[in-house]
């Protein structure tokens, strides 16, 4: 049989970084006008202060990604990423953004789509996950370059509605071509870790020294 990989599919929020590129451009503004029109030492301090600001707004809306490829879905949030098996995934839920329920009753939320609308748009997506999990209801309307076999690495921003139907949909696919094509995965060993994301841990350290900077000054 003809062995043709899953595509690698990529989960990014458009908006969130479009935010991060704005931030980035109101701090080098501030931080601009402050050594314009006062002293060096003012200016290290703005830049301290709104460079430390800068580096958060990055974790919380640049940082996180959602990784789905054949071996296992890549979680990476600010500061960690977790390496999932499917096989190890039980169920998927939306009340906050979304959250991968595993077999041993632990979860991962996912940072990297976020949950549109309040607390009424949360309860109605609960209702509606768990009455496509009792039914085993498989959403296929999704981008089919997202889940067709062969397909290059795809980049994509979703929110969490739309990536649980996604996961739903690329792990169906991913199950039929197993069956019927002889698809060989390597599934990660063990079937689920995680592990601090070092350049998080530089960057908030580079962060707070530059916060201790500009409170010194």
């Amino acid at each position: 049989c003809k062995n043709v990989a899953m595509p690698r599919v990529i989960i990014r929020s458009r908006r969130a970084r479009i935010a991060t590129i704005a931030a980035w451009i109101a701090v080098a503004v501030i931080v601009g006008a402050v050594a314009w029109r006062d002293t060096t030492v003012s200016a290290l301090a703005a830049a301290g202060w709104m460079g430390a600001l800068g580096w958060a707004i990055t974790m919380m809306w640049w940082l996180p990604e959602l990784e789905l490829n054949q071996d296992a879905v890549v979680v990476r949030n600010a500061w960690r990423t977790h390496l999932i098996d499917w096989r190890q995934i039980t169920r998927l839920s939306g009340r906050w953004g979304v959250e991968l329920i595993l077999s041993d009753n632990s979860s991962v939320q996912a940072s990297a789509a976020p949950r549109v609308g309040g607390i009424a748009a949360g309860a109605r997506q609960i209702a509606e996950n768990r009455a496509k999990e009792a039914k085993r209801i498989i959403h296929h309307g999704v981008d089919p370059r997202l889940v067709e076999p062969g397909s290059a690495t795809q980049y994509t921003s979703l929110d969490a509605a739309n990536a649980i139907e996604l996961l739903r949909a690329y792990q169906a696919q991913l199950h039929e071509e197993k069956k019927h094509s002889g698809l060989k995965t390597n599934p990660p060993k063990p079937p689920y870790s995680h592990q601090w994301r070092k350049g998080t841990i530089i960057g908030t350290l580079v962060a707070a020294l530059a916060l201790v900077i500009a409170i010194a000054v």
